[in-house]
């Protein structure tokens, strides 16, 4: 986990927050749209629903009930941003699940495509609508990491959480914003539920994946570190 500033009584799980592990989708949308302070959440889930579709707001089988919450995007002067997040802790125990991680990246391409499920495709290139800006939590990051371990190197078991961090948390920086500043990638380190393989894998910002790659273990490794055990 990201370091918190000395002086800041930082809750890193706090709604909004770009380092909950529950999945979320941070919704940017046009300065001139930005709500004001206040406005109530109705005003919010109806700008939402107007830009990205009213589909957002549905239950999901394997990521659970969607939350509307209101985050923030960009360093120095912060905006205002809607973010959806789901009631699913996808790294419980540290076990990651292939099929919530299939389910998230359904969600992140749809939102990302303009997809509203219910319209007929279009007949040429030219009228697909634009791919939507979108950017991910680290809980979205850790499930487009895991689909992306199953679909590169054809895992199938659920996959072992070893960690997920930006560049910067990595070098020993402490962070100075929570919101979505969408600058850096998430680092996303996975293991097989075996111990013998480790998966490394680079997440953009905005969602895509911009390397994987699978590293072998040692058989003793696999008794050193092990994220579903409670340790002092």
């Amino acid at each position: 986990m990201p370091s918190v500033p000395e002086g800041f009584d930082w809750d890193l799980e706090t709604p909004g927050s770009r380092f909950t592990l529950r999945p979320a989708l941070g919704l940017p949308t046009p300065e001139n749209q930005w709500l004001a302070e206040g406005a109530s959440d109705e005003e919010w889930q109806d700008l939402v629903e107007r830009s990205y579709g009213d589909w957002l707001f549905e239950e999901d089988p394997e990521l659970g009930s969607p939350n509307l919450v209101q985050g923030g995007i960009g360093r120095g002067a912060e905006g205002i941003m809607p973010v959806v997040e789901w009631l699913l802790e996808p790294a419980a125990k540290g076990v990651v699940s292939l099929i919530a991680a299939a389910a998230a990246k359904r969600v992140w391409e749809r939102v990302r495509s303009g997809d509203e499920g219910d319209l007929p495709a279009p007949a040429d290139e030219a009228s697909k609508p634009e791919t939507r800006s979108v950017l991910v939590n680290r809980g979205t990051a850790v499930l487009l990491a895991a689909a992306a371990v199953a679909e590169v190197f054809g895992e199938e078991g659920d996959l072992l959480l070893e960690a997920a961090e930006e560049p910067s948390a990595i070098a020993g920086r402490p962070t100075h914003e929570l919101n979505y500043v969408g600058l850096e990638p998430w680092v996303v380190l996975l293991r097989s539920q075996d111990g013998l393989s480790r998966f490394v894998v680079v997440v953009e910002a905005h969602g895509d994946i911009l390397g994987c790659m699978e590293t072998p273990m040692n058989e003793w490794e696999k008794h050193y570190f092990d994220p579903t055990e409670d340790y002092p």
